[in-house]
């Protein structure tokens, strides 16, 4: 798995661009989602590494990705892609095996991990600004015979919520969302105290 960011180097000739509200949390284009163990940096194999222009002959390398925006300030918004679609700079992709990143798409857009990015590692000068290296030492279960049931569920709400905003952009998915909070929750093992605290009750 692979993250980079974007930068002057890449060509956007023959590849469709996501602006503004087409990346919001909440817009289906293309299907948003809302939304221990060890660090991003392991689980995202080889992060931080500067990509090559985008061409034609190396299309597949980027099917099945997520995209998010550098600044998140009232809300996750992490974009699970798999149609091609890139997104102008300053935004960032992550890419990898296609069930790793949905996994990937429901844990980041959770409120329990958006909880913690915008304690501990969002800010450094601008409000709801997420920098790579700050979320490469986000905490991020790996995937494990023992949670591999949890990993599963949340995959498959990940799927529910893509197909129904596939089928219809104002769908309402926020019950599916809050089973992947809940799942996330279980995944970090947290107490209903800490859940509490996060949900701010």
């Amino acid at each position: 798995m692979q993250m980079f960011m974007r930068d002057s180097q890449f060509s956007y000739h023959s590849k469709t661009c996501l602006q503004g509200e087409e990346t919001h949390h909440n817009n289906p284009s293309p299907n948003p989602l809302r939304n221990g163990g060890g660090r991003t940096e392991n689980f995202l194999n080889g992060g931080g590494k500067q990509e090559s222009p985008i061409y034609t002959h190396n299309k597949g390398k980027y099917q099945g990705k997520i995209l998010y925006p550098c600044i998140m300030a009232s809300e996750p918004c992490f974009v699970y892609e798999k149609n091609g679609f890139f997104a102008p700079a300053p935004a960032n992709i992550i890419t990898g095996k296609e069930n790793e990143m949905k996994y990937l798409t429901g844990l980041l857009n959770s409120q329990c991990v958006y909880f913690a990015m915008r304690r501990f590692y969002m800010g450094g000068g601008i409000e709801g600004e997420l920098k790579t290296n700050n979320l490469l030492k986000l905490p991020i279960p790996q995937i494990t015979k023992s949670n591999q049931k949890i990993v599963d569920k949340i995959i498959t709400l990940v799927d529910k919520i893509l197909e129904s905003k596939a089928k219809d952009s104002t769908t309402n998915t926020s019950k599916l969302e809050s089973k992947i909070d809940i799942l996330v929750y279980e995944l970090y093992n947290l107490t209903n105290e800490e859940i509490k605290i996060i949900e701010g009750k």
